[in-house]
């Protein structure tokens, strides 16, 4: 059965209205806009990023590692004897967006991308030519004229092919993607040969997917995520850039963690990955502190907002089994501890939420809590921040043992029960964000970056009049998250949007603000303006009115930040709508009921 979405209509002042613009994330788990058809957003992420699927598994999402990978004439493509002709001709979706080339029997055109040793690649591009050829989609050697694996010969026509050829990187090169006209590697291309190029790939596995603009950077696809447990679609995922301090974050039996009466083993149960094993951590012995910790000294940086995660489900029998810590140390005593309890989802800070240690080093913990998977795992986490750097010890994921008072529990070890530990995770902020898989080093992911300019954006906006309407869900309710919002270029002084906590028009110094509040449940908010009358509503709750703004002029909406890169949204969107009319107050009371 096949599921047809309708563009968002609403009854303004009892006339049928649609959205000029609408973005139904959550429903149709794209970024196409259902009232024009189109995918007008520019989206990129310069890093691969997880999300949680349908299924309720932690997905790693998609990475094109070609740069520039639809301007086949920049300098991140090597060429050889190939003759521009033209960079607007008509592409398989009927825009004006691929490149000819005149191509002789001696011509080709590659670009090298960073491997991993040993992992399979697939690369794609779609192709034709002004006349039937035989060319081939190689991976280069050491040099461009020596034929690598994944090699094939493609029979090009008239019409546009899309081609995939599968590679190996190997030990001593890295480049993957090479399209070779060339006669004495096995081409045959007739004279007065030209070739059109179009949406280049390269990714790892062994299967194409859907394309993935770049430009200067390698970009990962959107993320629409999924609620943990009950599959529930979640809109688009949009983050800021944060890293993973964590090395092996899913690795315990390296000796990059170190064990004290503890063993770390590997497991076959299931787990939030779908992989089929998982580490699981035990007490050992009869003594009466068991842990396992990384002396990360000088990775914490003093006062600043710091927060620890782990992905865990209780293991075994015994009264230890799914207990389990997170702490921070300091030099001379544990400073930082949050005790979950992952059979009955208790959890509490041990000692309270702020102290000093025995070396006379501050800490607070500012937020924790547990947040449910399927099989009994959970996310535990908690924020925090200490006072001096150099009393960093290592963070530690801490079986509870006898000695452990002030908790909700306390228990001696039975060596018959403990923890299943994956996805650790220690990041730099106040609240936990998608998990950041790690080996060797640490990792960066980068931020989600999401806009519509140009034509695309000219070809729905009305300068006079409109209503942005948003359905979003933040991770925390701190700091100015921009939701979305319109802005004249880069220049903040033009510019009108929905922030978490404000609604906030700017037009050359007139501003004009209406606080709203902040909160990390769903939320519906609007904002409807036109020139001397702008008003929003939250959750079926008008704000104030104002009526002596002026309607600044924009050219474009960036979507979970500003045009600059500030007030990054973390969270969810649902939806995004926009509506060319400035519709009654009780309308937009309407619009936005929970």
């Amino acid at each position: 059965m096949s599921i047809v979405y309708i563009n968002s209509f609403v009854f303004f002042a009892e006339a049928l209205v649609a959205a000029v613009l609408d973005l139904q994330f959550a429903d149709t788990k794209s970024l196409t806009d259902q009232a024009s058809g189109n995918e007008l957003i520019t989206f990129s992420r310069a890093s691969s990023g997880t999300y949680v699927g349908s299924d309720g598994l932690i997905k790693t999402s998609l990475v094109n590692k070609l740069l520039y990978s639809n301007e086949f004439t920049n300098g991140a493509w090597t060429k050889g004897n190939l003759s521009f002709i033209s960079s607007s001709t008509t592409a398989p979706d009927g825009t004006a967006t691929a490149t000819t080339f005149s191509a002789p029997n001696t011509a080709f055109i590659f670009q090298d991308t960073s491997s991993v040793i040993g992992e399979s690649y697939v690369n794609s591009i779609w192709i034709k030519g002004n006349a039937n050829a035989t060319i081939g989609l190689r991976k280069p050697g050491t040099t461009n004229t020596e034929i690598g694996d994944g090699s094939k010969s493609i029979n090009i026509t008239t019409e546009w092919q899309r081609f995939t050829a599968v590679t190996t990187s190997a030990d001593d090169l890295d480049g993957r993607l090479l399209i070779d006209f060339r006669a004495g590697n096995g081409a045959s291309v007739p004279a007065g040969f030209e070739v059109s190029l179009w949406h280049a790939q390269t990714e790892e596995g062994a299967t194409a997917n859907d394309y993935i603009p770049t430009g200067a950077t390698i970009s990962g696809a959107p993320r629409f995520d999924h609620d943990p447990v009950t599959g529930a679609s979640l809109g688009l995922l949009i983050e800021e850039s944060r890293t993973n301090l964590i090395q092996y974050s899913q690795d315990l039996i390296t000796n990059w963690w170190t064990k004290t009466n503890t063993v770390s083993s590997v497991e076959s149960a299931p787990n939030p990955f779908g992989n089929p094993t998982v580490n699981k951590i035990r007490a050992s012995g009869s003594a009466i502190d068991h842990y396992i910790y990384r002396n990360n000294t000088n990775t914490v940086s003093a006062n600043t907002d710091h927060t620890f995660s782990v992905l865990a489900a209780p293991e075994g029998t015994g009264n230890d089994s799914g207990k389990i810590q997170l702490r921070v140390f300091s030099i001379g005593h544990t400073s930082a501890i949050v005790n979950f309890d992952l059979n009955t989802g208790q959890y509490n800070a041990q000692d309270g939420t702020s102290g000093t240690s025995v070396n006379g080093v501050t800490w607070s913990i500012s937020d924790y809590g547990m947040e449910p998977y399927a099989n009994g795992w959970y996310r535990v986490w908690m924020s925090f921040q200490v006072s001096n750097v150099a009393s960093i010890g290592f963070v530690s994921i801490d079986d509870i043992n006898a000695s452990d008072a002030g908790g909700i529990y306390s228990y001696a070890a039975s060596n018959t029960g403990g923890c299943l530990v994956t996805g650790i995770q220690l990041e730099a902020g106040s609240f936990p964000t998608s998990y950041i898989p790690t080996s060797g080093s640490t990792v960066t992911r980068s931020a989600d970056i999401a806009s519509i300019e140009g034509t695309n954006f000219s070809g729905f906006y009305n300068q006079n009049a409109g209503t942005l309407l948003v359905d979003y869900q933040a991770y925390s309710a701190s700091g100015a998250q921009q939701i979305a919002g319109f802005t004249q270029g880069t220049n903040s002084s033009f510019r009108w949007g929905i922030w978490n906590n404000q609604l906030y028009m700017d037009n050359a110094g007139t501003q004009y603000l209406a606080s709203l509040t902040s909160s990390s449940a769903r939320t519906k908010a609007a904002f409807a303006v036109t020139s001397n009358d702008g008003i929003g509503a939250l959750n079926g709750t008008l704000t104030a009115q104002d009526t002596a703004l002026t309607m600044p002029t924009v050219d474009n909406l960036h979507i979970g930040r500003t045009a600059g890169g500030l007030d990054g949204f973390n969270g969810h969107i649902k939806s995004l709508s926009y509506y060319g009319t400035r519709p009654a107050d009780t309308d937009l009371e309407t619009l936005t009921n929970p």
